[in-house]
């Protein structure tokens, strides 16, 4: 009977544990992600007016702070590539000079709202996030 009962809790356990665990990561990935289209890698760059073809993509958090910077990476087929590797990074905005319609097509396909702006990413970010 002892030896029943200790199967059970530690099932019992284990099924928390993993429920807690489910819990954390999805907590995680619903922060919301800004990224901005920008002339440079670095937080207080200029935002690109080219959004689709700028030279970085730098990706916030939600409360504003640069957490990842990458060259763009997209080489062709610019609007429906940007907008699906920013799906795949779970970003929910993106920030540029200019979102052309081809782009904001897209973005749209993946939830993902375009704003148009100018001045610094950080700034930018700041404002989007209030």
């Amino acid at each position: 009977m002892i030896e029943k009962s200790a199967k059970t809790m530690t099932a019992f356990l284990i099924c928390t544990m993993l429920s807690l665990h489910t819990v954390v990561i999805e907590a995680e990935s619903s922060e919301s992600k800004v990224a901005v289209a920008a002339q440079s890698g670095k937080a207080d760059a200029l935002i690109s007016q080219r959004s689709a073809r700028a030279p970085f993509i730098l990706i916030f958090d939600a409360s504003g702070n640069l957490i990842e910077t990458y060259e763009n990476p997209i080489t062709r087929d610019f609007g429906p590539a940007l907008a699906a590797w920013l799906g795949e990074k779970e970003v929910d905005k993106l920030i540029g000079g200019h979102i052309c319609r081809n782009l904001g097509r897209n973005l749209d396909q993946y939830q993902i709202t375009g704003i148009e702006g100018g001045g610094t990413a950080d700034n930018a970010v700041k404002d989007a996030l209030n």
